[in-house]
């Protein structure tokens, strides 16, 4: 089951922390509202999933938020989350100009296609 949460969270993690970053701190959303968000963006996301995966960022301290009442699935936002690390340049942390930009535009940094993901996997898509 681990493996198959690694393997959702590696696929879906982005679109949560994207939902995230939609919303203010203090700015309170439903888990109905995270859902219609990722199927609208992958349609083929099992039930259940973006829950799973807002927990495991939530444990991991990439998604700073706290349940508001569990029983109607609210939740607030402490902290909209940053730009994620495969974001940012290694050599003086700036953030790229573009999601496709290979090499840094500043300091000729290259970083390998698309990076390392948020969980330390050599590269995603």
């Amino acid at each position: 089951m681990t493996a198959d949460l690694d393997r959702v969270t590696k696929r879906l993690s982005g679109l949560v922390l994207d939902f995230l970053k939609l919303h203010h701190a203090g700015q309170r959303f439903t888990m109905a509202d995270l859902a219609s968000y990722i199927y609208a963006r992958d349609p083929l996301t099992a039930p259940g999933s973006p829950c799973r995966v807002l927990r495991r960022l939530r444990e991991t301290g990439a998604a700073r938020v706290d349940v508001v009442d569990a029983s109607a699935s609210l939740y607030v936002v402490v902290e909209p989350p940053p730009e994620p690390a495969w974001r940012r340049c290694q050599r003086d942390g700036h953030v790229y100009d573009h999601e496709t930009d290979y090499q840094c535009r500043r300091c000729g940094e290259d970083r390998g296609g698309y990076g390392t993901d948020l969980f330390g996997g050599e590269r995603f898509e």
